[in-house]
């Protein structure tokens, strides 16, 4: 019997079935599994493949085409290049007090990475001196200068001036600190407690303080380690403190209890001052600055508690009853001094007094 024989054959059974009655013989059929029932089917070895066996089927991914590598980048050599001849332009701008060309030359030396730090420099030092005159010379405002050294590009270049006090004059580099302790994308405190160290010029080391509003928990010891490292110039070890005090809360307290024997009275003020705040013996308000005036019984670390009969609970309560004070009246205060309540009576108004609320005690 030849296939095409037996196919007719087969088809004609199928046809006469169906006509015959497949449809009341479905309710005793079983109904076909569903595709979740079904088992899978077996896979050889070798794979599937097509009848006429020219397409393997495997059951592996095919391999991942490996994709061309990024181009390199401009050699170092090229890097230097452009760098000399952006610098070059550096002496006709300022020739010309095109100050924003010299901003351009500035941003586009940075951002050939390290070999356009030391022309971006020299562009920026014209800049900071043009900044300072009256009126400001070569036609840039200072406010101009500053969205510059603010741009988050200058991050890096910032670092590179402060590393070095070569690397640029000292109001320069003043400007660099500032700025870097607010640039969005970086942490400057790993830069401040290194440079805190090794700088020697006052002014940098004022600008770089404020990098510590951005200290965390794991900051607090090495903060604590430069404020006893830097014991011979104490107002920046105090300076220091203060950070620690405003970012360690209560957890920081053990950090200032070494520093109360200070020789220096404004590591020790600093030291007290916070130890009240932080571990209050009473809830009050503590003077944590003072004007100098020998009639004013007041000192640093008091804490007050009572002004004119009225408790005083913290700072904002002190500050409403200062402000009403009358210049030429008398006021009777209590305040919490070493381990004793004090009661003094102030006849003279201070110039200027700061105090802090002691925290919650618990």
């Amino acid at each position: 019997m030849t296939p095409m024989l037996r196919g007719a054959i087969v088809l004609g059974c199928l046809s006469a079935g169906f006509a015959g009655g497949a449809f009341a013989r479905r309710a005793s059929v079983s109904p076909a599994p569903r595709r979740a029932e079904m088992p899978a089917p077996a896979v050889p070895p070798g794979g599937l493949s097509v009848p006429d066996g020219t397409l393997p089927l495997t059951t592996t991914s095919a391999p991942v085409p490996k994709l061309d590598p990024d181009p390199p980048g401009p050699s170092a050599e090229n890097l230097r290049a452009q760098a000399a001849e952006l610098r070059s332009r550096i002496a006709a701008a300022a020739s010309a007090e095109d100050g924003r060309t010299l901003l351009g030359l500035v941003h586009r030396l940075v951002r050939l990475g390290e070999p356009g730090f030391e022309g971006a420099a020299e562009a920026l030092s014209l800049l900071v001196a043009a900044s300072r005159q009256e009126p400001p010379g070569l036609g840039i405002e200072g406010d101009e200068l500053w969205r510059l050294l603010l741009n988050p590009d200058l991050a890096s270049f910032e670092e590179w001036l402060l590393s070095d006090p070569s690397r640029g004059s000292s109001e320069m580099r003043a400007q660099a600190a500032s700025c870097y302790c607010w640039q969005p994308d970086v942490n400057p405190v790993p830069l401040a407690l290194a440079r805190l160290n090794a700088e020697t010029d006052p002014e940098v080391l004022k600008r770089l303080t404020p990098a510590f509003f951005f200290a965390t928990r794991e900051n607090f010891s090495a903060m604590a380690d430069l404020a006893r490292a830097q014991s011979s110039r104490p107002d920046l070890a105090a300076t220091v403190l203060m950070w620690l005090g405003k970012k360690g809360g209560e957890e920081a307290w053990p950090l200032f209890q070494p520093f109360l024997d200070s020789p220096a009275p404004e590591i020790a003020s600093q030291a007290l001052i916070w130890s009240r705040i932080l571990r209050p013996p009473v809830q009050g308000a503590v003077v944590a600055a003072l004007s100098k005036d020998p009639d004013v019984p007041l000192q640093l670390g008091d804490i007050i508690v009572s002004w004119e009969g009225l408790t005083v609970g913290n700072a904002g309560q002190e500050y409403d009853l200062f402000q009403k004070w009358d210049e030429g009246a008398a006021v009777n205060v209590v305040v919490h001094r070493g381990d004793s309540l004090v009661p003094l009576v102030i006849h003279k108004k201070p110039k200027s007094i700061q105090t802090r609320s002691t925290l919650e005690r618990k």
